[in-house]
């Protein structure tokens, strides 16, 4: 599982669908993966990427994290596919492929996601180059960590109302 791969996979969905444009939205892994599916198709036309900073992703300590899972339990399959997920990643150009996208684009993240990882810590520190790159930011509030931003009722408010700024028709006055 290479980072090409996961978005050829994406882009196969759409193409099955009949969907040629279509509003790319992840948390997690899953913000990453939309993410680098925005960088490398056209075919993107609005970004929420939560749950995962889009600078200064730690791209190092999640291949070295992996690795040792997959060491410490090679009989486990599906981790060496995060294995090969993030070693596909450490040499892509994360401020030059994120300053590249002009689609609307939203990186909210919860404010209790801290942890090894520090995903608020790397939004806050990146929140002014974000907004002059032309992001939205975000910061959510489950008090649960991590998970917690994927829950329906902290996701659902942030992301409906970006998509709902770009994506809906104007309304008649």
């Amino acid at each position: 599982m290479t980072v090409e791969k996961v978005c050829k996979d994406y882009l196969a969905i759409a193409d099955a669908a009949g969907i040629d444009r279509f509003a790319a939205i992840g948390y997690s892994w899953g913000g990453n993966s939309v993410l680098q599916l925005a960088t490398r198709s056209q075919r993107v036309n609005a970004l929420a990427v939560g749950g995962w900073p889009v600078l200064d992703g730690p791209y190092d300590l999640l291949l070295q994290t992996t690795e040792k899972l997959h060491r410490e339990s090679p009989d486990r399959p599906e981790v060496v596919r995060y294995v090969n997920y993030y070693r596909s990643l450490q040499n892509w150009r994360e401020r030059d492929e994120v300053a590249r996208l002009k689609c609307p684009r939203l990186n909210y993240i919860d404010t209790s996601d801290t942890g090894d990882t520090d995903f608020i810590g790397r939004l806050r520190k990146n929140n002014e180059a974000l907004q002059k790159l032309g992001w939205e930011t975000a910061e959510v509030n489950s008090g649960k960590g991590h998970p917690g931003g994927l829950m329906p009722e902290i996701a659902c408010p942030v992301i409906g109302t970006f998509l709902d700024k770009h994506l809906l028709p104007a309304k008649p006055r």
